[in-house]
């Protein structure tokens, strides 16, 4: 009997490290100035800037899911008024077009949150019963809640001489990213009625993208573009995969080398790199990783082999 008491413990203790309870925490936006925004427009007095959210940690990072995985691509819009009137960004003006012609609305956050809300039933019968449905209800009710405050709202004034921000939220066909896609709206000034149309063109998705003034490119010598991951990183983040990676990339494989403390492997996707990486007693755990513009550091998202648990991790090449 003692046995059986102990095989149903590690069972349900197994099962528990799987489900879990469901959770959802509140992540701050990180607004910083206009100039630190690639994609931006002024007129009049009047500067909008545009940052997409189209991969998984920077997702993660502000919507603590990755929404992107159920095809939703956030637009951080920050609004700077330094005229003498007061404005209101026209949300029903916005349209998003894609390189092809095909032109997309903002959704609501409520269908973005219908979307990714954890599913109760499930918890409940994987879980332990009552709690772990209760547990996804309260998830889902701070996630929505969240989401809907981060929203920039269907008025939004911004008065003489400050600032204003909040998302758009889109949704794109299975697939598709905001990579080059044009960000059309108007801006109308209060006071005289003029109404300012804006288009603003998101940034493509390239390794070494990112420039100094006079459209200098910021590539350090060990860097190339064709081969971004190839190299030596030292990796924090996590006591369990802390140590130098070497990879290798060709073509968009990456592997491990022998000076790697690491087994690694994954393939190249657009500007993240998706590996397995194997340690101790061969657990081999998933990540997801985005690297900087001038290829010097890269940030990501590790999702445990062991017990399924996210954690941030980041590296710096050597």
């Amino acid at each position: 009997m003692s046995c059986i008491k102990t095989s149903l413990v590690v069972i349900m203790t197994l099962l528990f490290s799987i489900t879990g309870c469901a959770t959802y925490k509140r992540t701050p936006v990180q607004v910083g100035t206009l100039d630190t925004y690639k994609s931006k427009m002024s007129t009049k007095g009047i500067t909008v800037a545009a940052d997409p959210i189209d991969n998984e940690i920077e997702a993660r990072e502000n919507f603590y899911v990755d929404v992107t995985k159920a095809n939703f691509f956030p637009v951080l819009i920050i609004v700077q008024n330094d005229t003498s009137d007061r404005i209101i960004f026209l949300k029903e003006s916005v349209e998003l077009t894609d390189p092809k012609g095909n032109y997309y609305r903002p959704v609501s956050s409520a269908v973005m949150a219908d979307a990714c809300e954890h599913n109760k039933m499930a918890y409940a019968l994987l879980g332990f019963g009552i709690f772990s449905y209760m547990s996804a209800e309260e998830a889902n009710r701070k996630m929505a809640s969240d989401w809907r405050d981060k929203e920039l709202p269907e008025s939004s004034f911004t008065n003489p001489g400050r600032k204003r921000h909040g998302f758009l939220y889109f949704e794109l066909p299975e697939g598709e990213t905001l990579s080059g896609y044009r960000l059309s709206f108007v801006v109308e000034r209060l006071e005289t009625k003029e109404k300012l149309p804006f288009e603003i063109v998101l940034p493509t998705t390239t390794f070494g993208s990112g420039l100094l003034e006079g459209g200098v490119q910021k590539l350090a010598v060990n860097f190339n573009p064709q081969e971004p991951w190839t190299g030596e990183w030292s990796v924090d983040g996590s006591r369990h995969i802390v140590g130098i990676w070497a990879m290798k990339q060709s073509g968009r494989i990456v592997k491990s080398t022998r000076d790697s403390y690491f087994e690694i492997e994954g393939e190249v996707v657009g500007n993240q790199l998706k590996v397995k990486v194997v340690r101790e007693y061969g657990i081999a755990d998933k990540v997801v990783l985005n690297i900087s513009s001038d290829g010097q550091s890269f940030k990501g998202i590790l999702t445990s082999g062991f017990n399924n648990q996210t954690i941030r991790i980041k590296g710096i090449r050597k």
